[in-house]
């Protein structure tokens, strides 16, 4: 009877064994598909995209844009409009040296001071000249009637005016995109003019 105890708990021992052994199979079988890389497109980029041109002001147009006295004071609020473009310039004996390849061209401005505080600034500085290969034109400090004092400084009380040119180069081949004016960069945009027709 002993005897047959014995056989019997062996045989259900076997058993489980074999049970056991074959889930452990099944599972590995389970682990090996499931760990299997599959394609993810979560973390494809895709590009960004291109925001359209901006509208810019045609020339004759006034824009008002806020303007800060280098140096600190109170800011105020400038009405400026770019009325023309100037193709090409000659500088006058001994004021500039004489371009191959490039030429020189101004922008006429007016600045109006319709803040309730004064300004005192720099016109050239606060002006840029893109091309239409978006690339900055240098600048220029005088060429004929253009530059001089009215580039270097300009000093508006409240309701006054001024109007002047100001002077950059363009290669043969460049030409102008568009104007852009910003006395209070980088705190904030600037006013901007297209020099196309």
């Amino acid at each position: 009877m002993i005897a047959s105890r014995r056989w019997s708990t062996m045989v259900i021992a076997g058993s489980s064994s074999l049970v056991l052994a074959a889930c452990g199979s099944s599972d590995s079988g389970d682990r090996s598909s499931s760990t299997r890389s599959t394609p993810s497109t979560a973390n494809a980029k895709t590009p960004l995209p291109i925001p359209p041109s901006p509208a810019f002001a045609k020339l004759g147009t006034a824009q008002d844009v806020s303007a800060a006295t280098p140096g600190g004071g109170t800011k105020t609020t400038l009405k400026v409009a770019a009325t023309r473009y100037i193709r090409s310039l000659r500088p006058r004996f001994l004021q500039a040296p004489k371009l191959k390849g490039s030429r020189y061209v101004g922008v006429q401005l007016t600045l109006v001071n319709v803040g309730r505080a004064a300004w005192s600034g720099s016109p050239a500085r606060a002006a840029t000249l893109i091309t239409d290969r978006d690339t900055q034109a240098p600048k220029v400090k005088a060429v004929g009637s253009c530059g001089g004092p009215f580039g270097a400084k300009v000093e508006l009380v409240r309701g006054e005016r001024q109007r002047g040119c100001l002077v950059w180069i363009l290669r043969d081949g460049q030409r102008p995109g568009h104007l852009q004016f910003a006395p209070d960069s980088p705190a904030s945009p600037p006013v901007e003019w297209t020099l196309t027709p």
